[in-house]
């Protein structure tokens, strides 16, 4: 009963330390699929959207105690970036909140040829924070969101430490998703940090 209710504490924290809502937009939190990263590719013709979220039944679970992984992840396709978020929202079988990303990836491809559309979903969506981190993938943005960072209880929270970290060594320049509109909105490719996963683990490539 102690690790259940650690777990839960935990789910709890991360989402008060990461939103200022209350009221009516807690209550709005509390009943939706709570988005932690997002990982896009662009691949025949079609966005792939990875998405990685909260499982709260998995934060209550006896089996998963107080050190298991609170997350899953999610595939959905589409023409556009809005209608793969859209998809996303019938696979998981609830509306998607996604107020809470920390991290979003995008591959190279989506970097060279769609950074605009990508640029214009950010500026349209109320939703994501400024502050979320973005980043490519040295493959597929796919695999970074699904890589399980040794257990971390929130992969994508595992990510951004490394992010953060990496700036801090000058390995690369962490970018926000107000840098990266800002950026694309004066006609520039940002210099995203380069993500390259490993088997149990992701690590930030030096540029």
């Amino acid at each position: 009963m102690q690790k259940r209710f650690s777990a839960l504490a935990f789910v709890l924290l991360i989402m008060l330390s990461f939103s200022s809502c209350t009221g009516i937009e807690s209550n709005k939190i509390m009943h939706n699929v709570i988005v932690q990263a997002a990982g896009l590719d662009y691949e025949n013709g079609k966005y792939l959207l990875t998405l990685q979220y909260l499982d709260l039944t998995r934060a209550a679970s006896k089996s998963e105690g107080a050190s298991g992984v609170l997350t899953k992840t999610a595939n959905a396709r589409g023409n556009t970036i809005k209608k793969a978020f859209s998809e996303a929202e019938r696979v998981v079988f609830d509306r998607l909140f996604l107020g809470q990303i920390k991290l979003i990836v995008i591959n190279s491809s989506l970097l060279e040829n769609k950074r605009e559309e990508l640029c214009t979903f950010l500026l349209e969506n109320r939703e994501i924070r400024e502050n979320a981190l973005i980043c490519t993938g040295s493959k597929s943005a796919k695999s970074i969101i699904e890589n399980p960072e040794r257990g971390d209880r929130v992969p994508a929270e595992s990510v951004c430490r490394q992010l953060l970290i990496s700036e801090k060594k000058n390995y690369c320049r962490v970018f926000t998703v107000n840098d990266y509109i800002n950026t694309v909105s004066q006609n520039k490719k940002p210099p995203l940090p380069v993500i390259e996963a490993k088997k149990e683990y992701c690590r930030v490539l030096r540029r």
